[in-house]
């Protein structure tokens, strides 16, 4: 599920990330480790919602839990949460001055907070989407469009 709907919408980050650093020598690595470490963070917030739902019994799908999920993404995208996530992705996929050297340890740091505020931005659709169940492919390629748009607005920082 994260790289079909995640990698998509962190190109505008790592082609930052790559500017930034392309004079240096490690830029191609770190690069592949800040796209490891974001893979990482949606890791660790999957495992956090398979734990949820081992310990708290899902609702079988409905129309009513569809709409409930649907009414709690919508709810969860208006709040200050997510401003605050897509805040900051916007702000992390700006160019920076990349120092010499210092590519890999930049792919940790920001690779670390970019997935982290991406989960602030998307964390409504993404509960969403679990709820109610991860098979419906129909589903699937909706919410994939819902948290495109969502994390779109950071494309128009590197344009």
């Amino acid at each position: 599920m994260t790289a079909a709907m995640m990698l998509p919408s962190a190109i505008p980050f790592v082609v930052s990330f790559a500017r930034s650093f392309s004079g240096d020598r490690l830029w191609p690595a770190a690069s592949g480790v800040l796209v490891l470490i974001y893979l990482g963070v949606w890791l660790v917030f999957g495992l956090a919602l398979f734990a949820v739902s081992m310990a708290v019994p899902m609702p079988s799908p409905s129309v009513l839990v569809t709409a409930l999920a649907a009414a709690f993404a919508l709810a969860y995208v208006l709040s200050p949460l997510r401003s605050f996530g897509a805040a900051r992705c916007a702000e992390l996929c700006r160019r920076f001055e990349g120092r010499p050297g210092g590519a890999l340890r930049a792919a940790v740091t920001r690779g670390g907070r970019y997935g982290m505020a991406c989960v602030l931005c998307t964390a409504g659709v993404m509960v969403a989407v679990f709820v109610v169940g991860m098979s419906d492919l129909r589903l699937m390629a909706v919410a994939a469009a819902a948290v495109f748009v969502v994390k779109v607005q950071s494309w128009s920082v590197i344009a």
